[in-house]
């Protein structure tokens, strides 16, 4: 038993520490800010634009690691697949926080009213994104993926609260907004991850 509890404990701290270059908020930074020029052109481009990022980013981030940053911490990079328990609270995170935007619209405005679900979408959008942000941490037992999360939170109250009137726009401030913070706190964290952890030389074989 106590050996198993051994090898959990060092699985969480190996996946921690692959998470720990902040390459995943780079990424993160890269879609929420081109989430956020596309819907401030026209929201029917989003899915064209963001999908194909996405899918690429990852593919770059993941043989960055590989190159990069995994040999650094001794690190294989393996990507399990999420527990059933995070990715049910994370649905359920998701559901929960649309069915708070549906309430918040009908007390505030009317269901039946375009303006009032384009300046919910601000909030829909916050919560939304604190649910990856909180799985996140879950994962890498990091603590900014969680401040992540509690300021995906705020910004998608504050946006949805000034943005009477502004249409779509709301929307796309929070993107933008949470896309500068996660550039910044992304760069921060890989820059110290590559001061922490130099390249380890090899023996000399000669």
């Amino acid at each position: 038993m106590s050996n198993r509890m051994d090898l959990d404990a060092i699985e969480r701290s190996a996946r921690a520490a692959g998470y720990q270059d902040g390459l995943m908020e780079l990424l993160a930074a890269v879609v929420m800010l081109g989430l956020a020029l596309t819907w401030a052109v026209g929201p029917e481009l989003v899915a064209i634009v963001v999908v194909p990022v996405t899918v690429f980013g990852w593919k770059v981030v993941f043989r960055f690691k590989e190159k990069v940053t995994y040999p650094r911490i001794g690190y294989s990079g393996d990507r399990p697949d999420p527990s059933p328990p995070s990715a049910r609270g994370m649905l359920l995170f998701l559901g929960l926080g649309f069915g708070i935007t549906v309430a918040v619209i009908a007390i505030s405005g009317e269901l039946g009213n375009p303006g009032d679900w384009w300046r919910a979408a601000a909030l829909l959008a916050g919560l939304s994104f604190a649910a990856g942000f909180w799985f996140a941490g879950r994962r890498s037992g990091l603590l900014r993926h969680r401040l992540l999360a509690v300021a995906s939170v705020l910004t998608g109250i504050l946006y949805w609260a000034i943005g009477s009137g502004a249409g779509y726009r709301p929307v796309a401030w929070q993107l933008a907004t949470m896309g500068t913070l996660l550039l910044i706190t992304g760069t921060v964290a890989l820059v110290t991850f590559l001061r922490r952890n130099p390249t380890i030389e090899e023996p000399d074989r000669g």
